[in-house]
């Protein structure tokens, strides 16, 4: 089914099951109608992917989904087509929980502790399409996905790109679910200060798998060149 949603105002998205995809409609500032797909089918995994690896050659995202895959998260994509068929802009997160139930009607939490985690760690808008704001209404797409499934909402970033996903209403995470979470060394666990606490259970101990990050190194250098195209697609949206 296709959905229409203005810039203006944020609709909502019912995640699709593994290996679905769906498509929404939205207008922008100029009047122009972009397609946004949001799934995981095999076509939109394999155009994202394909969009995230021509832009970040040196870095391998394959790899990176193993390592959510391990924690049993499923990768999940959002992606701006334009008019001509391209790619525009993807944003790849990562579902942490059980997110196979229908949305929440209630617009509070059922519980105080939270089972479900929305993380996104990449983001890419291509170089001339920079500016538009597409990154931006994805985040809101993201955020609001988040809030309906009362999950958790987290980036992974690099250092230098914290200002810019602090201006988006996020903050750093230094509670222990940063070991859960904070796959990479060389990456900080932003969250939303409305995130909820974590159930425990789901957190390892202390430097459980800290030899193995170690080996690591460089599977976070996507994030540097990722909030580079980041500020470029934000820019115009403040």
């Amino acid at each position: 089914a296709m959905t229409d949603a203005t810039a203006a105002q944020v609709p909502d998205v019912n995640l699709e099951a593994a290996g679905e995809a769906a498509e929404l409609v939205y207008t922008t500032r100029t009047g122009e109608a972009k397609v946004i797909r949001h799934g995981s089918s095999l076509d939109l995994i394999s155009k994202s992917t394909n969009l995230l690896n021509d832009e970040f050659a040196e870095t391998d995202p394959e790899k990176d989904f193993e390592k959510w895959n391990g924690l049993g998260a499923r990768t999940y994509f959002l992606s701006v087509v334009e008019p001509s068929g391209v790619m525009g802009c993807t944003m790849r997160i990562q579902l942490d929980g059980d997110f196979s139930s229908a949305p929440s009607p209630w617009g509070y939490a059922p519980t105080d502790i939270c089972t479900k985690r929305l993380v996104v760690d990449y983001v890419v808008t291509i170089e001339e399409l920079q500016g538009k704001g597409y990154a931006s209404f994805l985040l809101e797409l993201v955020k609001r996905i988040a809030a309906r499934y009362h999950a958790n909402c987290y980036v992974l970033a690099l250092e230098d790109s914290c200002v810019y996903w602090m201006s988006k209403g996020f903050e750093l995470e230094s509670g222990p679910i940063d070991r859960r979470l904070n796959l990479f060394p060389d990456t900080h666990l932003l969250k939303l200060p409305t995130n909820r606490p974590e159930d425990e259970s789901v957190i390892p101990p202390p430097d459980e798998d800290g030899a193995e990050d170690e080996d690591e190194d460089g599977d976070g250098d996507e994030e540097d060149e990722e909030d580079e195209d980041e500020d470029g697609a934000g820019d115009e949206d403040e």
